[in-house]
């Protein structure tokens, strides 16, 4: 479960019903090691630019053999599916991509915007 806090300005409108809540990103915290500390959890790949114009290179911060990268626009629909590292958005329309990365156990993904 993930707990969102909303707050809301005392100068609000008091004609206000409803409008739409956009999400930029989430962070992921582990729980607390034998330190007692919290620390962030670490990606496994490293995606950039981002946004980019032509071409997305995807790294691995731990190299396996197996690797994998599909691409889906915001409807969901598969739009490339790839083993390479850098991937031409050439073709594509400017907008906002989804990208997921696999590797072994590990699936990430990302948002992609083409300028």
């Amino acid at each position: 479960y993930i707990l969102l806090n909303i707050a809301i300005e005392p100068s609000i409108d008091p004609n206000f019903t409803q409008s739409p809540m956009i999400i930029d990103y989430v962070r992921i915290f582990q729980g607390e090691n034998s330190t007692g500390l919290i620390k962030e959890i670490q990606s496994k790949f490293h995606v950039f630019p981002n946004p980019t114009k032509d071409v997305v290179t995807i790294r691995e911060t731990h190299p396996s053999s197996s690797f994998n990268v599909k691409l889906f626009d915001l409807r969901g629909r598969l739009l490339l599916s790839t083993k390479n590292a850098e991937i031409s958005l050439n073709g594509f329309a400017k907008g906002t991509y989804i990208l997921k990365a696999s590797s072994s156990f590990i699936t990430e993904q990302f948002k992609i915007l083409k300028n």
